[in-house]
């Protein structure tokens, strides 16, 4: 046996159980349709149920109503209603953003309509239906929001509820985690509040999913909008070009009698197309979102996408190794889907005076992949990174680094890029397998007198 076919063999060995489950492959197109019925994409949707209510307040100066269920109090539902008001002019006037979609004579009249009751979720944005003329895949939509939140809580809901039915107006197919994460960025422009803490806590606890994915719940989902954080942060101007371009490019019409909405083109087709001119398109932007993840809330945090200083914040490692501890053979406890990632921290603080050190990575060879090593410095600031291209078919990949004094960790990034399709509504049926062999090597310049 080769040494390639025994690491190979060796890796799939220390694969979780979850492994043999995967199906490899992805759908293929069948027919005139681009994907068999019932496969992916959002269900087409039906009328929402509204909530019993006892009285409106309707605004004379925008498309927003307030509707009070039975118990709530008239003078919260006049502040809803003018938080509803400031959050409309706040995204069509201040940032551009299309108002929602009219909802015919639901609750009334075209208007969005808020419902404002006693119990239930602290807030939810419900389809109403597709839009009349079914020229788009748009759909009109009802807020309800919990009146008994405490009135900082109750304020952001609503602003991301709204938002949300913004995003439906636009697109009605993107998939829920996406709605949930829009919204909460939309909503964070109207208030200029820090991300929720909580909702990053929850998207963070899980790097292994797809950040788009169908297995997060709602508070992943707004979790997730680090990534327009961070798109807001990196490449967009003051007019959130890129942001809104992913929110209307995507845009397109499933025939009428569909079961579900055809969401080609999807999020990451325009996203390929939005970053081709940069050096390493739409995978070097993902890179940089997972290495943002794996410091967030650190001096190394350099953009500063949490709003605060917390450690805690960051991507739990995979494992912690002393240098004093290597040669290391590190495997992860979850297999990634693709935009999964999964950090490694090799701690340097017993690592001798000229050390050195070298990564070589093993990754299921029907993925693509994408590694990031970053030096952190006494600082906690991120020194210098070095990066693996995009890494296929073979799924190796090896470095070399000195570590150097003023250094206190390094940390490895690892990003499962799939088979890069980044398809946010398929079964997730590519999840890959990685191990990392940590040996201390030898500095550069001591390998190049000896070759000399």
């Amino acid at each position: 046996m080769t040494l390639r076919a025994a690491m190979l063999s060796l890796l799939f060995a220390l694969a979780p159980a979850s492994v043999a489950a995967q199906p490899l492959g992805r759908l293929v197109e069948t027919g005139e349709a681009p994907w068999p019925d019932g496969a992916i994409g959002q269900v087409v949707p039906v009328d929402g149920v509204r909530p019993a209510t006892v009285g409106a307040l309707r605004s004379q100066r925008a498309l927003v109503s307030v509707h009070l269920g039975a118990g709530v109090d008239v003078e919260l539902a006049r502040e809803v209603l003018g938080w509803s008001e400031e959050a409309l002019d706040a995204l069509e006037f201040r940032h551009g953003f299309p108002a929602p979609l009219p909802d015919g004579n639901h609750g009334g009249d075209p208007t969005l309509d808020v419902y404002l009751t006693a119990d239930g979720a602290p807030a939810e944005t419900v389809v109403d239906a597709l839009d009349a003329t079914w020229i788009w895949d748009r759909a009109s939509a009802f807020v309800r929001v919990r009146a008994s939140l405490d009135r900082g809580a109750l304020k952001r809901a609503l602003v991301e509820a709204i938002a949300r039915a913004v995003v439906l107006g636009v697109k009605a197919d993107h998939p829920p985690a996406y709605v949930a994460a829009m919204g909460a960025a939309m909503g964070r422009m109207v208030t200029r509040e820090a991300p929720d803490l909580a909702a990053l806590r929850a998207f963070q606890a899980q790097p292994e999913r797809a950040f788009f994915g169908g297995e997060h719940g709602d508070l992943e989902g707004r979790g997730a909008s680090l990534f327009f954080d961070l798109l807001a942060a990196r490449w967009d101007d003051e007019n959130h070009k890129l942001v809104k371009g992913l929110l209307w490019a995507p845009v397109r019409r499933t025939p009428v009698g569909g079961v579900r909405l055809w969401d080609e083109p999807d999020v990451f087709d325009v996203a390929r197309r939005m970053f081709r001119d940069e050096p390493e398109g739409i995978e070097g932007a993902l890179m940089e979102f997972a290495s943002a993840r794996a410091v967030l809330g650190t001096a190394a945090d350099a953009y500063d996408l949490a709003g605060v200083r917390d450690a805690s914040l960051a991507v739990r490692p995979v494992r912690v190794v002393r240098y004093g501890e290597i040669p290391k053979w590190v495997t992860p406890t979850e297999m990634l889907e693709p935009t999964g990632c999964a950090t490694v921290v090799i701690d340097l603080d017993d690592a001798p005076l000229q050390a050195s050190m070298a990564l070589w990575f093993h990754g299921s060879p029907w993925q693509r992949w994408m590694v990031r090593a970053m030096r952190i410095g006494r600082d906690g600031l991120a020194a210098r990174e070095l990066a693996s291209p995009v890494i296929a078919p073979s799924g190796e990949w090896s470095l070399q680094m000195d570590v150097l004094d003023g250094y206190t960790r390094v940390v490895v990034v690892v990003l499962n890029l799939g088979d890069l399709g980044y398809e946010p509504d398929v079964p997730q049926s590519a999840n890959g397998f990685f191990a990392l062999n940590i040996g201390s090597g030898e500095r550069a310049a001591d390998a190049g007198r000896r070759a000399r």
